[in-house]
């Protein structure tokens, strides 16, 4: 993967304001990949969750009990 410094600062900085930073664009441009290598990044005590909505397990998890997965989640930076 090419290493998109821009995104990872973007995506550190909404998860220093927010609890949940969601990363939008097209099929098939990296958008998995900037997740993993961002939380690669960082120390075991402060790794995030990650959901892949098209992923059917993902989603069932969230769709059946989004308060269980979510409900601890706070901003980690």
């Amino acid at each position: 993967m090419i290493d998109r410094i821009s995104y990872r600062k973007a995506l550190a900085a909404g998860l220093r304001s927010s609890p949940a930073v969601a990363i939008l664009g097209p099929r098939q441009v990296g958008k998995s990949s900037l997740a993993e290598s961002f939380m690669q990044g960082l120390p075991a005590a402060r790794r995030l969750a990650a959901f892949d909505l098209e992923r059917p397990a993902h989603l069932d998890r969230l769709s059946l009990s989004p308060e269980e997965d979510l409900g601890g989640l706070g901003p980690r930076l």
